[in-house]
């Protein structure tokens, strides 16, 4: 894993200030065991075992775990890669380590390919993009004499009066959106934020995960009679550690529809 670049870009590191640990990478091969590999930690990056890691695999970046805060060995700086970001998650369990490699061992897969089942989603790792919102500013109600003094010595004209008079009756929002809103180029919303008459914020725009609404099981789904005896039968083992259950039925006769709703009862 070493290339010219690596060595020019940790030249001017100090091997007594550097950090290394070892990242398990999502490789499917070699039954059960881990792939593992020396990876650098940059100086102003913070790194904890069993964190979530970004790191250079080849010609691609990959997520990884990271299982020692330590080399494996005696290794060549020079030949090793940084990390290139952390999750925006906290740090794995050990229970959330046992749980990959029970599930390796039980369907008898590499721990590398479970490992990027459990990381095969990207957008989950970072946080959402920020995104800038428009609103009017705020003023206290002794300064708005003031406020509205320097509306009057800034040219308002008929589109900036226009999304000022939208706006005082309706949130900030998204400059494209406004600008729908208001039948105006975002050019003058953005020339209206430089001179003051709009203020800016950012805000993080969640993912609509539905796990996260919190749903009661019912409403997820609706099940058959049958199919609710079977997830209510298999619902009560949920509380009592590990067991496996065989669910037999042709294409089409509903089994997932039992796994979804066991999942939410899991989760709730």
């Amino acid at each position: 894993m070493s290339s010219d670049n690596n060595r020019q870009e940790n030249t001017h590191i100090s091997e007594t200030d550097l950090t290394i640990v070892q990242v398990a990478v999502p490789l499917p091969i070699r039954h059960k065991t881990p792939i593992i590999y020396d990876y650098l930690v940059p100086a102003e990056m913070r790194v904890a075992t069993r964190m979530i890691v970004q790191v250079p695999l080849g010609k691609r970046p990959v997520w990884g775990i990271v299982i020692h805060d330590a080399p494996s060995g005696d290794v060549n700086h020079a030949k090793l890669k940084p990390i290139l970001q952390t999750a925006a998650l906290p740090v794995l369990s050990e229970a959330h380590l046992r749980f990959l490699h029970m599930v390796a061992d039980w369907t008898m897969a590499p721990f590398g390919m479970v490992m990027r089942m459990m990381l095969s989603c990207p957008k989950a790792h970072l946080l959402p993009k920020s995104v800038t919102l428009y609103g009017l500013p705020k003023y206290e109600p002794e300064d708005e004499t003031d406020n509205q003094t320097d509306r009057q010595e800034v040219s308002l004209t008929p589109k900036r009066q226009r999304v000022i008079s939208f706006l005082e009756s309706n949130p900030a929002m998204t400059a494209p959106l406004l600008a729908q809103e208001t039948s105006v180029s975002q050019a003058v919303i953005k020339t209206m934020a430089q001179k003051g008459l709009l203020a800016t914020s950012s805000w993080h725009q969640e993912e609509d995960l539905g796990y996260k609404k919190n749903l009661p099981p019912s409403t997820l789904v609706d099940l058959t009679t049958p199919q609710q005896e079977i997830a209510d039968g298999i619902a009560a083992h949920l509380d009592n550690g590990f067991s496996a259950h065989l669910l037999d039925g042709v294409t089409g006769s509903g089994k997932t529809e039992v796994y979804f709703e066991l999942v939410a009862q899991a989760m709730s």
